[in-house]
């Protein structure tokens, strides 16, 4: 960002003037070049801070600066440009994640449940639905658990498909705390605690979009086009293989033995490509291995029945024990929100 901003990229040069038509068309694809260097920049810094948890370099959104467009470039010079729609969606996207960051960072922090989180997440969740319902419609898909391979018929199927990854780790960041809280609340009780309403709401939705991701990840790798030695995949396997994982204890909370056959599947066949991903020599995927495997250790206790004693030194339960989801969340809380439909 401080060579972005040496170099003016934040600061189009206006048209030369007394210069011919083709020579204007040429300074206008070069305005567009230096804006989209600016506002890749500004995408890369935002994608690091949400992630790491760091304060971006841009403390606010450039409102000044002109978004991706492709109005004003001749059709013959389009193919030197990333589709401008969906540029925009990641730079907007990437906004939501960072977001999404500060709430983790809140819920983190507090040790008992306050109005202002509800209202957090409530504005998270609905910007998120408002984020779904702009994606145009040339690019707009549904996903179930059984494919999300609808992507690989549009143009810029790995952006497309990135776009969704992180659309949904968005939702799986913001409703992880719900399953982690239940995790702790079932290690200190015996029988399982029961689920309201709402909680079971929000580990439904969890639950969709950890089964989304995996399926996209699945996807991808069996094109060929999935990041076998990157950071953003590996973290998108194990988001939504730990919230998977979790979800059993849902399930056995309502009488049912294990996840659905097809999410066993999913299960297992994704947690393949995490550990060939590590086996490679992914730094990234290893730590995750590991960290995933600390979670499976947990749940097949549960599962089992052997009594489990928390250790008030573990990390792993600490993480949002403190996170308590109760009852008055129930009342005037997305009220709009179709628990059941797609996301």
């Amino acid at each position: 960002m401080a060579l972005a901003r040496l170099l003016q990229l934040d600061k189009p040069s206006p048209p030369l003037r007394g210069e011919s038509l083709l020579r204007n068309n040429e300074n206008a694809l070069a305005i567009e070049h230096r804006k989209r260097l600016w506002w890749t920049c500004f995408l890369m810094d935002r994608m690091i801070s949400a992630e790491l948890g760091l304060t971006p370099t841009e403390a606010t959104f450039p409102a000044d600066i002109a978004p991706p467009s492709s109005k004003t470039i001749p059709p013959g010079d389009l193919d030197q440009f990333f589709d401008s729609d969906l540029f925009g969606l990641q730079i907007r996207i990437c906004e939501l994640k960072l977001r999404v960051a500060r709430i983790e960072s809140l819920l983190r922090e507090t040790s008992e449940y306050h109005d202002s989180i509800a209202q957090s997440l409530k504005e998270s969740l609905d910007s998120l639905q408002d984020f779904r319902e702009s994606i145009p419609n040339y690019m707009s898909l549904e996903f179930s658990k059984e494919s999300s391979a609808a992507i690989f018929n549009l143009p810029w199927a790995r952006g497309i498909a990135t776009l969704y990854l992180r659309y949904h780790q968005c939702y799986a960041a913001l409703l992880r705390p719900v399953y982690y809280n239940h995790l702790v609340l079932a290690l200190k009780s015996a029988p399982s605690p029961e689920l309201s309403p709402i909680v079971s709401r929000l580990m439904e939705e969890g639950l969709h979009a950890a089964r989304s991701n995996c399926q996209i990840i699945l996807d991808l790798f069996q094109r060929g086009r999935n990041a076998r030695y990157g950071y953003w995949d590996s973290a998108h396997l194990l988001s939504g293989l730990v919230i998977l994982s979790l979800s059993r204890i849902m399930i056995k909370v309502h009488e049912h033995d294990e996840l659905s056959g097809g999410d066993n599947s999913l299960y297992n066949t994704c947690r393949s490509i995490l550990h060939g991903m590590a086996s490679a020599g992914n730094p990234s995927a290893k730590d995750h291995l590991s960290y995933l495997a600390d979670v499976e250790s947990i749940v097949d206790m549960l599962m089992s029945g052997d009594n489990v004693m928390v250790d008030e030194s573990d990390n792993l339960l600490l993480f949002w024990a403190n996170f308590e989801v109760n009852e008055t969340m129930e009342d005037g809380i997305w009220p709009d929100i179709n628990w059941n439909g797609p996301s």
